[in-house]
């Protein structure tokens, strides 16, 4: 039966998370974003920052009163003033940095996407398991108020039977050089996690992968189309391309209801619900919280401490299996496409 109203999101409290020192190693662009979130929105602190670059090290600790600044990222992890360690480096460096951390014992939120392939999203897991400390993949996403509403229609069987998702990302940025690297660039890496994270949120099964695009001259996938095709006949139809702009727009269609979520739909942004056919008021939400489009990062910011606070083995909104399937999952759509990492380049 359609509903009434929607269901009020349910986030975590950032004002009653357990306060934990954070080191950044990569003071890149996302850390910037990350930085500010976190010191706006959240009570966690930011203590120290890794980067080659001493001056721009400096630069970045000075913009967010950071006390200590290192170039060397094992002297980081192994500060006994650092509880947890984000890793904001490029791709290619997400397994070998979040290992350092997980060697020193802290806990790790790794950027997306967690690494470059599913085996190395295993053995991350795995080592963290091991020496006992929290790590997760930074897919905000699923942490923003809008996700939990899509979560709560998905668990309430508002959609009925859920027939096809759709999830776009594009945007023009095949210029920017970690893009172009053959070890960890391409459109799927960079763009295509979030409409596979997205459809991971409403699905959990494994899907069979089909996928067609294109390659840039430097070998990585420009455009890609992923097919997904889950037990039951459910279909996630997904895309993403680094050479132009796309709404970025999601949908969940089921036999009972539709569910658009606005342009940026892996943003801050909002949502409306169609009654099956059309006929009926839609249900219309929209994220008034104030926090700005990037700054939505502090949200996976305050659940990650309340895990690490609650002990949890992980996190419980994008859970280790989900973690290593969307990698999968890319694996087997850059493969397709003809993408391969350097290492998994098929013999002539």
């Amino acid at each position: 039966m359609f509903p009434r109203s929607l269901p009020k999101p349910i986030v975590l409290d950032s004002t009653t998370a357990p306060v934990l020192r954070w080191g950044i190693i990569g003071p890149g662009g996302i850390a910037h974003t990350f930085a500010q979130g976190l010191l706006g929105n959240t009570n966690q602190r930011l203590v120290a920052v890794a980067s080659r670059d001493l001056a721009r090290g400096q630069a970045f600790a000075s913009a967010y009163d950071i006390g200590e600044v290192f170039t060397d990222m094992r002297a980081m992890v192994a500060s006994a003033t650092v509880d947890a360690v984000y890793v904001s480096t490029p791709h290619k460096y997400h397994f070998a940095h979040a290992m350092v951390a997980i060697e020193a014992g802290k806990h790790v939120l790794v950027e997306k996407p967690f690494t470059t392939t599913a085996a190395d999203a295993r053995a991350l897991l795995e080592a963290a398991a091991a020496a006992g400390v929290f790590i997760m993949e930074a897919m905000w996403s699923k942490y923003l108020p809008q996700y939990d509403i899509v979560r709560q229609l998905v668990t309430d069987g508002v959609f009925g039977d859920i027939i096809q998702i759709h999830a776009d990302h594009g945007q023009d940025i095949d210029h920017i050089e970690r893009v172009r690297d053959l070890e960890g660039g391409g459109g799927l890496f960079d763009l295509g996690i979030y409409p596979i994270a997205f459809a991971s949120t409403v699905f959990s099964e494994t899907p069979r992968v089909t996928a067609s695009g294109s390659l840039t001259a430097s070998g990585v996938d420009a455009q890609a189309s992923v097919i997904l095709d889950y037990p039951g006949g459910a279909q996630a139809v997904l895309s993403s391309t680094i050479l132009a702009w796309t709404p970025t727009r999601a949908s969940i269609g089921g036999t009972e209801a539709m569910l658009e979520l606005n342009p940026g739909f892996y943003q801050p942004t909002g949502l409306t619900l169609f009654p099956q056919g059309g006929s009926g008021e839609p249900l219309i939400w929209r994220d008034d919280s104030g926090i700005g489009i990037d700054l939505g990062l502090s949200y996976e910011t305050t659940a990650f401490a309340h895990y690490v606070g609650e002990k949890q083995g992980e996190s419980p909104l994008h859970s280790h299996n989900e973690v290593v399937q969307n990698m999968d999952i890319i694996d087997q759509a850059r493969h397709d496409i003809g993408a391969f990492l350097p290492h998994e380049r098929p013999r002539e």
